[in-house]
């Protein structure tokens, strides 16, 4: 399992062509995370979970990750994400992957 880092794409006025990164369920994705941050999944054939973990806890109890399955030939806009919620430590958000990645890419976006 590798750990790759995506580097937001500040989103401009007169619009970005996004970089669409393939991805593996294998890797852990990370992203430097201001608040403002969007992942934009895109996905082939099959369903894909999306986890962002939060490595937050309430009261010594652990906030649920937030997971959204993006639907097969479909693509979904996720976030913003509340850096006191989701930035780990070193004030990035995690990303797992689960079920398919066939036809995945992510593109993080900061508006």
């Amino acid at each position: 399992m590798a750990i790759v880092r995506l580097t937001p794409q500040v989103v401009l006025e007169a619009g970005i062509t996004p970089s669409k990164t393939a991805c593996l369920l294998a890797n852990t994705y990370l992203v430097r995370n201001s608040g403002r941050v969007i992942l934009h999944v895109i996905k082939g054939a099959g369903n894909v979970a999306v986890t962002v973990v939060t490595p937050k806890t309430i009261g010594g109890a652990a906030v649920a990750d937030l997971v959204v399955t993006v639907i097969a030939n479909t693509d979904e806009f996720i976030g913003p994400f509340p850096r006191d919620v989701f930035n780990n430590g070193s004030n990035d958000i995690t990303i797992t992957l689960a079920t398919d990645e066939v036809g995945l890419t992510i593109d993080a976006l900061e508006i």
